[in-house]
């Protein structure tokens, strides 16, 4: 029944967007909504019901709330459905106020629901604001900085890309008699990123490759190449190593990581702050108390079925 519900509100929406999209003007053609200037400057409001002002920021939520095709809409173009749908909910729900929806405990319990969920995003969102601030972002990079492991190890290489271990033990017989590795790549690599460029790779670190790439590359010797054929996933390769670097990488580079780490932190830490001193009890399904578990720390624990006692 939440879905049949959920569906209907989209759409209403969306067909009154899909239709905006052909019946709509372009925004600069769009006319300016009126009595702004009597308004918070960016939030005018943009129609009445009852007296009851509704402002340009409700018809943002509205989209905001709608799938992401209709999100990137410019607000112009959807703007008249969208205002409509906004008055549309509120008569809707004032309708169902009057006749006593809000009084059954079911709705009760979803209105409860939904409440609890936007407080809980509202309080994560913040938390992750305050965690990724540019300054919070810096910090955790000045502190990643100085931990081990911190620096990369790149490789600058190039391959040939053949289908077979013998075209590939060919192609560093025809390196052994001093052929170029780039005119052996331009004719024979099946590497459409790489034939034409030599077989150029550019500089990498070990997670960008294959793991059968990367550790042949990473242990080669700057200026050789692989003496017998490398077999990956998509064919065999014979690897040149140009040269080796180590570097630190760059704040841009670590950004969404750090971001990311960030991010999944606060959100943990404001778990972790909100279970603090609450008493949790947990039941199964049938609300029954669950079994004690079993401490396998304390040796204890009874074999499983079919292992063997100890002989005493």
């Amino acid at each position: 029944m939440r879905l049949a519900v959920f569906g209907v509100s989209i759409l209403l929406a969306t067909t009154s967007l899909v239709q905006a999209q052909e019946t709509v003007p372009a925004p600069a053609e769009t006319a300016p909504v009126e009595n702004q200037a009597a308004t918070p400057e960016g939030d005018p409001v943009v129609a009445t019901v009852d007296g009851a002002e509704i402002h340009r920021s409700d018809v943002v939520r509205f989209q905001e709330s709608l799938p992401e095709q209709y999100r990137n809409m410019p607000l112009e173009m959807v703007f008249e459905p969208l205002l409509n749908r906004v008055i549309d909910t509120r008569l809707l729900a004032a309708k169902a106020t009057e006749d006593g929806v809000a009084e059954e405990p079911a709705v009760q319990a979803r209105v409860e629901e939904a409440q609890q969920g936007i407080l809980r995003d509202e309080l994560l969102r913040r938390a992750v604001d305050e965690a990724t601030t540019p300054e919070a972002l810096q910090e955790a990079y000045d502190e990643a900085k100085v931990q081990e492991g911190f620096a990369l190890e790149e490789v600058k290489a190039a391959h040939i890309l053949v289908e077979t271990p013998e075209a590939a033990e060919a192609i560093i017989d025809r390196l052994e008699k001093g052929e170029s590795f780039d005119e052996i790549a331009k004719e024979a690599s099946k590497d459409p990123g790489s034939a034409q460029q030599g077989g150029d790779l550019g500089w990498f670190t070990r997670d960008k490759m294959v793991p059968e790439f990367s550790a042949a590359a990473f242990t080669m010797e700057p200026g050789s190449y692989s003496q017998e054929p490398i077999k990956s996933q998509f064919g065999y390769h014979v690897i040149k190593v140009e040269d080796k670097r180590t570097r630190e990488p760059t704040m841009d580079e670590m950004r969404e990581q750090i971001f990311q780490e960030n991010a999944r932190e606060a959100i943990e830490q404001t778990v972790a702050d909100a279970r603090d001193g609450v008493t949790i009890e947990k039941f199964n399904p049938d609300g029954s108390t669950p079994a004690p578990a079993t401490d396998a720390a304390d040796g204890d624990a009874a074999p499983a079925d079919g292992d063997a006692a100890p002989a005493e």
